[in-house]
C-alpha cells in the first residue's frame, strides 16, 4: 500500500462509520482534520482528543483552530489531555492504532511523507471500554473560553529556534526527545508551591537564593509539566497558564469561578471534589495556593476583589471584569 493510500484508508475507515468516531493524536493540524471530517456523515457523533504544548504549537506542529471544526456541539466535541500519546482511530466498533498523527506528512499527503503504520488491535472491544472511559476521566473538554486562553499564550511565545538535532516535523514522534520529561500524569493535580514565583527558578536550576523545602517542591512541581528547555519567563510562565488550565481539576474550579466567589465557596468546592480522595487533604490550604498560580500564571483571565476584607475570586470576561 502506498503512502498516499495510506492516508486514504483512514479517510475511508471514518466514512464507514454511522454512529461515532473518535480519534485521539497528541499532532492534529487543521487542513488534515478538516478533509478527514469532510468524509464523516452527518450524524456521526465525533469526539477528539489531542494536546495543546504551547511549544509544539508555536513550532507548528500542531494547530489551536481545530477547536474552529468542532467547536459546534451538534458537530463534535473536542478534549485535551497533555500527557497524550497515543494514536487511535474508531469508527464506530472498529479500531486502528499506530503512530500516525492527523497530519498531512503522517497520512501520506505531504510531498515528504513519514513511514507510519496504523493497524487493527486484537481486542478493539476493551480499547473502546478501558483506554477511551480512562482517557476521557483525565481530560478536559475545550471551550471558547480556554482556546481564546491558548491562542493568547501562544502569541506570547518567542520564536522558536531549536538547536537540537531532531526536526520538528509534522507527524513524527521524535519530536518528543525535544519537550517530554516525566510526569506524574495525576488527574487529581493541585499545585504544592505556595510561591508559583520561584517555579521559573527551578526550571532555571537557580535554587540557591530558596529554602531547602522550597527547592524540593519547587523541582518537583516543574516535572508536573512539559515545558521546552531555555524558554525566557514570559513564555515559561504563558506555557503553564495554559497547561495548568487544561489540568482537570482546575478546569473545574475555572468554569466555578465564571461567577464571583467567596473565599469558603471555593474552598468547599475543592473539598467536595477533590478532598474525598485524601482524608488529609486541607481544601482552605489547596484554595490558597491555587488561587496564587491563578493570579500569577493567568492575570488576564483572573482578578481577586477584596470588598470588606472578604476575598473574592473571579474569572474575567472579554472586557476584563467578572462575567455577569
Amino acid at each position: 500500500m502506498s503512502l498516499v493510500a495510506f492516508g486514504q484508508s483512514l479517510d475511508e475507515f471514518l466514512r464507514a462509520a454511522s454512529e461515532e468516531v473518535v480519534l485521539v493524536a497528541p499532532f492534529i493540524k487543521k487542513a488534515t482534520l478538516e478533509r478527514l471530517l469532510g468524509g464523516i456523515a452527518d450524524g456521526v457523533s465525533v469526539v477528539c482528543v489531542t494536546r495543546w504544548r504551547l511549544a509544539e504549537v508555536a513550532a507548528g506542529v500542531s494547530d489551536l483552530g481545530v477547536w474552529e471544526l468542532l467547536e459546534d456541539p451538534s458537530r463534535g466535541r473536542l478534549y485535551l489531555n497533555n500527557n497524550l500519546h497515543a494514536k487511535y482511530y474508531r469508527a464506530d466498533k472498529g479500531c486502528l492504532i499506530g503512530s500516525a498523527n492527523l497530519t498531512a506528512t503522517a497520512l501520506g499527503w505531504s510531498p515528504n511523507p513519514n513511514v507510519e503504520i496504523l493497524v487493527p488491535p486484537a481486542d478493539c472491544q476493551s480499547l473502546r471500554f478501558t483506554f477511551e472511559r480512562n482517557l476521557l476521566a483525565s481530560s478536559v473538554e475545550v471551550d471558547n473560553a480556554l482556546f481564546e486562553s491558548a491562542v493568547a499564550a501562544v502569541e506570547a511565545m518567542p520564536p522558536l529556534v531549536f538547536q537540537d538535532t531532531v526536526a520538528w516535523n509534522a507527524g513524527g514522534a521524535g519530536n518528543e526527545q525535544v519537550v517530554d520529561v516525566q510526569i506524574s500524569g495525576d488527574k487529581t493535580w493541585l499545585p504544592r508551591l505556595r510561591y508559583p514565583e520561584y517555579l521559573y527558578l527551578a526550571y532555571c536550576n537557580e535554587l540557591d537564593a530558596l529554602t531547602t523545602v522550597a527547592r524540593d517542591v519547587a523541582t518537583e512541581e516543574v516535572k508536573n509539566f512539559r515545558v521546552l528547555p531555555g524558554l525566557p519567563r514570559k513564555a515559561f510562565e504563558a506555557e503553564i497558564g495554559i497547561q495548568m488550565l487544561s489540568q482537570p481539576i482546575v478546569h473545574g474550579v475555572d468554569n466555578f469561578l465564571k461567577e464571583p466567589r467567596r473565599f469558603g465557596a471555593v474552598r468547599d468546592y475543592l473539598a467536595r471534589t477533590y478532598g474525598e480522595d485524601y482524608e488529609a487533604f486541607d481544601a482552605s490550604s489547596a484554595w490558597q495556593t491555587l488561587m496564587r498560580w491563578l493570579l500569577y500564571f493567568a492575570p488576564n483571565r483572573f482578578a481577586l476583589a477584596i470588598p470588606s476584607h472578604s476575598e473574592i475570586m473571579y474569572r474575567r470576561n472579554i472586557y476584563g471584569r467578572p462575567y455577569d
